[in-house]
């Protein structure tokens, strides 16, 4: 004997209701990078110096170009970071919510936080990590522009109006955003 729920026949999905059902199918994915974040950040055998960049990186969709010329000038009293953007967006500003006493004990020096650390050291750090995800529609696997595809996930699952993690990821056109959107 069929179940009911076997004899109904299934209409065609809207668009909108497939982004409803990636973003219900990747809450459990959000969790566990939540999860993932907390844990690295209680790891032992990190730096501060990158347990503060995964952070920025991955809960603020920064690019890690982006912090890697992070000054101390750009360290507010308050601990806000702002984060001068590539490729024509915006300044962000955001602020560590694990590292900032690190951000702060940084403010005071004068100097480029990550003098020396280069963007390919840290794909190999987040390589490492296992801080990669291959989205819908890309050839290669994300690492570090992982944070960039997750800010935009994490706020249409929340239900976020674009304009959101548009101005979170500093994009000033709207052709910048649609390529993460098309990706999930």
């Amino acid at each position: 004997m069929k179940r009911a729920n076997q004899l109904l026949v299934k209409p065609e999905p809207k668009p909108s209701a497939q982004t409803v059902t990636l973003c219900d199918q990747s809450t459990a994915k959000l969790a566990a990078l939540n999860r993932l974040v907390s844990g690295l950040m209680a790891r032992s055998d990190l730096s501060t110096h990158d347990k503060a960049l995964i952070e920025l990186s991955l809960m603020y969709g920064m690019r890690v170009g982006s912090l890697l010329n992070i000054k101390s000038s750009d360290i507010k009293f308050n601990g806000d970071i702002k984060v001068i953007q590539q490729k024509g967006s915006m300044p962000v500003v955001c602020r560590s919510v694990f590292n900032l006493e690190f951000w702060l004990n940084q403010r005071t020096k004068g100097i480029k936080i990550y003098e020396g650390f280069s963007r390919f050291y840290y794909y190999r750090l987040f390589m490492k990590l296992g801080l990669t995800y291959k989205f819908e529609g890309n050839k290669k696997y994300s690492c570090t522009h992982l944070g960039r595809h997750l800010v935009v996930l994490n706020s249409i699952a929340s239900g976020d109006d674009r304009e959101v993690y548009k101005t979170i990821l500093g994009h000033v056109n709207e052709k910048n955003i649609e390529y993460y959107e098309k990706r999930l």
